[in-house]
């Protein structure tokens, strides 16, 4: 199993890095595509949902799941032909933003052809998912993993600070 390096915030209002300004760029383009749908339906209720999942998913899909327990978020993601180097994760209490990028080069194999290579194709994979939680995570804890192709990230939920609450009595 490979780990993936986490960026841990301590604080959710802390946007200062780049990653939040392109997750609010991508957040953009999904409104813009699912309001495209939407008026391509003809502006009819019912399907909003609908059209927002499959704007997510032109834009910045691979598969996830999302399994919530007593005690942690499992996040899964399906990450085929991407390097633990080439995944970096961002972490703060409320939200796990998850960033891929690869490149890969197309060569003509030299050894079948015996030929030189004239042109060489190069495309890129990106991918940029963004989760939020109902409940607070301790992003010192979070742990990630790339094993198969899948991307598994573990965040505690943290714990409820104990309070005295006094109960006050009719006389």
């Amino acid at each position: 199993m490979s780990e993936v390096r986490v960026k841990r915030l301590q604080r959710a209002d802390d946007r200062s890095l780049p990653v939040f300004r392109q997750a609010e760029e991508l957040l953009e383009k999904i409104r813009a595509r699912a309001f495209s749908l939407f008026a391509d339906r003809g502006f009819k209720n019912g399907g909003s949902l609908d059209d927002w999942l499959l704007a997510e998913q032109e834009l910045c899909w691979p598969a996830a799941k999302i399994v919530e327990s007593e005690v942690d978020y499992t996040v899964e993601l399906s990450l085929g032909g991407y390097d633990p180097g080439e995944v970096e994760i961002t972490v703060t209490p409320g939200e796990i933003v998850v960033q891929a990028h690869a490149e890969t080069e197309r060569k003509p194999d030299r050894k079948k052809r015996k030929t030189d290579v004239h042109r060489s194709e190069c495309r890129s994979n990106d991918v940029f998912r963004r989760f939020e939680f109902g409940v607070e995570v301790d992003s010192s804890r979070v742990s990630a993993s790339l094993e198969n192709g899948v991307l598994k990230i573990v965040a505690p939920k943290r714990e409820a600070e104990a309070r005295n609450v006094t109960i006050a009595t009719a006389a």
